[in-house]
C-alpha cells in the first residue's frame, strides 16, 4: 500500500509540476521511498525497519493540512493555524525526528543481521532521510517565523506595521 501511495504520489506531483524544480528534494524523497520499500519487500529484509520509518510520514499530513488552510483562506495566528503549528512541531518530533534517529542508531548496532549491500544502502537512504529532515525543519522554522510575523501584523519587506 505505501509503494502504491508514494508511486502515485510520484506521479501527481510531476505531472502536475508541483515541486521546486531548483529544489527537487521531494521526487528524491518519492523515489528512495519506492526504491527502498520495493527492495525491503522482494528481499523480506528489514521491513520492521522501514514501517517504523513510515511513522514519520505522519507529520506530513499536517504539512499538507496547513497548505489547504492558506488554499482556504484561515488567517494565519487563528484558533486553527495555531492548532496546527502545535501538531506540525509534536508530530516533526515525536513522529520524524525520533523514530529516524532510532533507525539510524539501530542499524548501526544491527549491521549484522543484514546483507552488505543492503546494509550500505540503508545506511545511504538513512544518511538522505535525516539530511532531509534537516531541510525540512529549516523550511518548517522559516513558514512559522512568516507566519507569526504575518499574524502580528508586520510586513517582512520593510519591517512595518501594516496600515489598517
Amino acid at each position: 500500500m505505501s509503494c502504491g501511495f508514494f508511486a502515485y504520489d510520484l506521479w501527481d506531483i510531476v505531472q502536475r509540476r508541483l515541486y521546486n524544480p531548483r529544489a527537487p528534494s521531494i521526487l528524491f524523497h518519492h523515489v528512495a521511498v519506492l526504491v527502498c520499500f520495493t527492495t525491503a519487500l522482494y528481499r523480506g529484509v528489514g521491513i520492521n525497519y522501514l514501517v517504523l520509518l513510515m511513522a514519520s510520514e505522519i507529520n506530513s499530513v499536517f504539512g499538507h493540512q496547513r497548505r489547504m488552510l492558506r488554499l482556504l483562506g484561515v488567517p494565519d495566528g487563528g484558533l486553527v493555524s495555531t492548532m496546527n503549528w502545535v501538531c506540525n512541531w509534536f508530530t516533526f518530533i515525536a513522529a520524524r525526528v525520533v523514530p529516524c534517529a532510532l533507525l539510524s542508531v539501530l542499524l548501526i548496532l544491527d549491521w549484522g543481521s543484514f546483507p552488505i549491500m543492503f546494509f550500505i544502502v540503508s545506511s545511504i537512504g538513512m544518511t538522505c532521510v535525516n539530511l532531509l529532515n534537516v531541510q525540512l525543519f529549516t523550511s518548517l522554522l522559516k513558514a512559522y517565523c512568516h507566519d507569526m510575523q504575518t499574524r502580528d501584523g508586520l510586513h517582512l519587506d520593510h519591517g512595518s506595521r501594516k496600515e489598517d
